[in-house]
């Protein structure tokens, strides 16, 4: 550990400058730890949503896909195009209206897309746990990664209420 120095003083050694509390390294670390605890957030309102839905609305299953092109449509292809418009553009294109009106309006335009009405009342929940996390990470992923989730599950529960075939 090396001094550094400062003109004709001696200032702090060179390793304990470099662990300083609010160094540059810290405020990138803390923003991650804070983006990484809203997805874990996100992750967990909507998991306790769709066990709650599961209890509250049973049955109903949603109509299995089509083969392969079908399942990767639903799987990947509809949640992540969907999360792009709805939690990466449209939430921005509204943050005019402030954080939550905009998200508020997003998140109705996503259920209004949505099936039945209690499909639709499904998605307002989705969308504006989705919409909150994009809003504190600054990404619409965190949406992308649980709505693929999410889909797998409803094909998963479809699935097994046929009897797999």
């Amino acid at each position: 550990m090396g001094i550094r120095h400062c003109g004709a003083v001696r200032c702090v050694p060179e390793a304990a400058e470099q662990r300083t509390p609010n160094g540059e390294g810290t405020e990138k670390m803390s923003e991650r730890n804070r983006r990484l605890r809203a997805a874990g957030i996100a992750a967990l309102a909507w998991a306790g949503l769709a066990a709650v839905w599961c209890v509250l609305v049973p049955g109903g299953a949603a109509e299995l896909p089509q083969g392969v092109p079908g399942t990767l449509r639903s799987l990947l292809v509809l949640p992540l195009a969907e999360e792009l418009v709805f939690r990466g553009a449209l939430l921005r294109l509204l943050r005019p209206l402030g954080e939550h009106p905009a998200n508020l309006c997003q998140a109705v335009l996503f259920a209004a897309l949505h099936g039945t009405l209690t499909e639709k009342c499904y998605a307002l929940g989705m969308g504006l746990i989705f919409g909150w996390a994009a809003e504190q990470t600054d990404s619409p992923a965190p949406g992308v990664v649980l709505h693929i989730l999410n889909n797998g599950l409803v094909l998963a529960r479809a699935l097994a209420e046929r009897g797999m075939g």
